[in-house]
């Protein structure tokens, strides 16, 4: 009886330990969140402000000003799309 008990408990305490470790080991989504803060005349974002303050160049089309941004960037270039909420 005691070995049944002990034989549960440990197999529920290796499938935690394996469950937690897994959903640790989940990648982060890519790039960083940005927030458009100047529109050209024809409806691109151009200006974008990075979590650390920094503003970046940037040229996104159907994004308003103070919306939100997810950027990527690679080799100097940055690469964005609007991020869409859903209700």
């Amino acid at each position: 009886m005691l070995r049944n008990i002990r034989k549960t408990l440990g197999g529920a305490l290796a499938v935690i330990g394996l469950v937690s470790t897994l959903a640790m080991a989940q990648p982060a989504a890519p790039g960083q969140t940005m927030v458009c803060t100047k529109v050209d005349a024809n409806g691109y974002c151009i200006e974008a402000k990075a979590q650390d303050d920094r503003m970046v160049s940037v040229r996104v089309e159907g994004v308003k000003v103070s919306e939100k941004m997810t950027c990527v960037t690679t080799n100097g270039n940055t690469t964005c799309t609007k991020v869409t909420v859903m209700k």
